[in-house]
């Protein structure tokens, strides 16, 4: 899809105003527009479908047309970064296959890793041999590092250095060289999950029933993780931590 603005801005939106849309390009990729007034224009290219635009595959240039004039351009979409790497579960050293990875956080929250990927998405699961290799388009140019978005399964956590948890995920940042464009030796660390079971119990040393319990893990010096679980008949709870430090924990009876 082809769009064309006018570079005018509209003084009290601020927003510039679309002028033309080009739906479909011919087979070589071309595409005209006639008729138009002189001034300057934005001309924006995007893949996708006619009902869904993905705005990170779009690129877009600048013209300055005459009264008579007729301008050629050509618009040259932008390369993804392509990341290789493996997957690796740490306490063995070993392969692990079935670690989905995206250009993104777009799953939903509570993504557990037993439904597919979503059509539309960006995504490739590791090999039986823990290699993956994902294509991400929009990364910020000359960014000296990636993030990629990790989902393993029920019961592992994502154990690399600069890494933070992020609805059903983790997303991880990978550093790349100053004068390259992909990423080809990336490791994700797979690591067992911690598990913190208890009581709730009420002053009389009975069982505190649907007790709310939220744990607290400082991933950085920025960002706190939170963990929640709600206690058994009982009071028993258990709860699974993210990230290896020590945890906050808390009860509140409901």
């Amino acid at each position: 899809h082809v769009f064309l603005y006018s570079a005018v801005t509209d003084g009290e939106a601020g927003h510039p105003a679309p002028v033309r849309r080009y739906h479909r390009l011919e087979s070589d990729g071309r595409f005209h527009f006639d008729s138009l007034a002189g001034g300057d224009y934005r001309v924006m290219a995007v893949l996708g479908t006619e009902y869904e635009m993905d705005y990170r595959r779009m690129q877009q240039e600048m013209v300055s047309l005459g009264s008579e004039d007729e301008e050629e351009i050509e618009i040259r979409m932008p390369a993804p970064v392509t990341v290789r790497g493996r997957v690796v579960y740490a306490p063995h050293d070993s392969p692990m296959s079935g670690v989905v990875l995206t250009s993104g956080s777009m799953f939903q929250d509570s993504l557990d890793n037993t439904a597919p990927v979503p059509d539309g998405v960006d995504a490739v699961m590791s090999r039986a041999d823990g290699t993956f290799e994902l294509s991400i388009y929009g990364a910020p140019e000359n960014a000296l590092s990636i993030t990629v978005a990790v989902y393993p399964p029920k019961g592992f956590m994502v154990s690399n250095e600069v890494t933070t948890r992020h609805g059903g995920g983790y997303r991880v940042q990978l550093m790349r060289e100053a004068t390259a464009n992909d990423i080809d030796d990336a490791v994700i660390l797979i690591d067992d999950a911690t598990m913190i079971s208890g009581r709730v119990v009420n002053p009389d040393g009975s069982g505190a029933s649907g007790a709310s319990v939220h744990g607290y893990q400082r991933t950085n010096s920025y960002n706190l993780d939170s963990v929640n679980a709600t206690a058994g008949d009982d009071g028993r709870f258990r709860i699974t931590l993210h990230h290896d430090g020590p945890v906050n924990l808390r009860a509140q009876a409901n």
